[in-house]
């Protein structure tokens, strides 16, 4: 595993504040204290052979790359302020479930999410965990202060398509299953859309969706194929 930990200090032309934003516009969290640092994480998958002879290391085989992590801690204070730190909070949590939008196409996704910091535009990420700790009460126990961990997981991007005229045959290629791919994120990065999973099942004889070993080559048929499958 790769790993990236920058600290962060106070440009020297004012306080530029962090910000994750829905990429669609519709919501945003503004940081009124900056994090102090923040995390990017990388790791790659290995499926490695047994092998009775100790003193010698096990061949292994290189499966893929995982998406990369962004992590960080922020701290919301509501002390003299007269707000509350309870919107945002609940904002981060409620990014970890699906879009109404996503629900109703009976695709589920969580939003689009990323974070910004004056001229720092991170990759598209989905929230993968946010756990808030509270550390300061109001006499009545309204909460005034809390530090939230946060994690980002960087969303699929579409693949690229064949060129037909590259001498293969339009439609036909593979995508290689590993050890955090769904045939659901397959669909979505091939396709655009999760719910294609079915027929991306179908096309390639799977009965079980949900136990398809790492390393598995799949067939990716046309877009057209599969809707009809699904």
């Amino acid at each position: 595993m790769s790993l990236l930990k920058t600290a962060l200090n106070m440009p020297s032309g004012g306080l530029v504040k962090a910000v994750i934003r829905e990429r669609d516009g519709s919501g945003k969290v503004s940081c009124a204290f900056n994090p102090t640092e923040y995390e990017i994480s990388k790791s790659a998958e290995w499926k490695q052979e047994t092998t009775l002879a100790a003193a010698k290391a096990p061949s292994a085989q290189f499966m893929g790359t995982k998406a990369r992590e962004l992590s960080m801690t922020l701290l919301f204070d509501a002390w003299g302020s007269g707000k509350s730190i309870a919107a945002d909070i609940d904002k981060l949590l409620g990014w970890m479930n699906p879009t109404s939008a996503s629900l109703r196409r009976e695709d589920p996704m969580p939003p689009a999410l990323t974070f910004t910091w004056g001229r720092n535009q991170f990759f598209a990420a989905y929230l993968k965990s946010a756990g808030a700790s509270y550390k300061l009460f109001d006499t009545d126990g309204t909460p005034l202060r809390a530090t939230v961990k946060v994690t980002l997981v960087e969303l699929p991007t579409a693949s690229r398509r064949q060129n037909p005229t590259s001498g293969s045959t339009p439609g036909r290629r593979t995508a290689l299953v590993t050890s955090d791919a769904s045939l659901a994120s397959i669909a979505q990065a091939e396709y655009g859309r999760a719910s294609l999973w079915r027929g991306l099942a179908a096309a390639n004889g799977i009965s079980d969706p949900f136990r398809v070993p790492a390393g598995t080559s799949l067939l990716v048929p046309s877009r057209a194929d599969v809707e009809a499958l699904s």
